[in-house]
């Protein structure tokens, strides 16, 4: 479905948001990740996003509810480790690793730069006149590290609709 999807985006690769997250020790497999990195350079994808679990929320600590999980924490060798680890899959495959909203990362490896979901790069090149988007500010409605530009989010994630009981979102 991979090449379907690409080529209804014009081809363009670039489109396509690939996140494999949230990274998880014990869980996240590099193995998994070298064999979606290649399917998705194959295709033309430019970048992957990443993200470590958040342990805060808006509804407070979440350390609890990842311990009753059984979600193991990550030690700082261990994420920088697992990144760098990443890098060396996704470099020479032409894959750009970008961080969601966790500024820290970029500490973890020189191939880490920070992501934007909505961003103003990527929708001015994708943009048929490659119009400039300098009239976007910030997108103060996501957390302050952030990089989206203003949007609309077109999902809807109240639990009358999800009923999933995920503690992560």
């Amino acid at each position: 479905a991979l090449p379907a999807l690409v080529e209804a985006f014009h081809g363009q690769g670039f489109r396509v948001r690939w996140r494999f997250d949230p990274l998880l020790p014990e869980l996240s497999s590099l193995e998994h990740f070298e064999r979606l990195a290649r399917a998705m350079a194959a295709v033309g994808v430019e970048s992957c996003t990443f993200s470590f679990p958040a342990y805060r929320s808006l509804k407070g600590d979440l350390t609890p509810a990842f311990e009753a999980a059984g979600i193991p924490t990550w030690s700082a060798e261990g994420k920088r480790r697992f990144v760098q680890s990443m890098a060396q899959i996704a470099t020479p495959l032409g894959l750009e690793l970008r961080s969601c909203n966790q500024p820290e990362n970029a500490a973890l490896s020189d191939a880490v730069k920070p992501a934007a979901c909505v961003g103003r790069e990527e929708l001015t090149r994708g943009h048929p006149q490659q119009a400039s988007l300098d009239d976007l500010g910030r997108d103060r409605s996501q957390r302050s590290s952030c990089n989206c530009v203003e949007s609309e989010d077109i999902g809807r994630y109240d639990e009358d609709l999800c009923n999933s009981g995920c503690v992560y979102c």
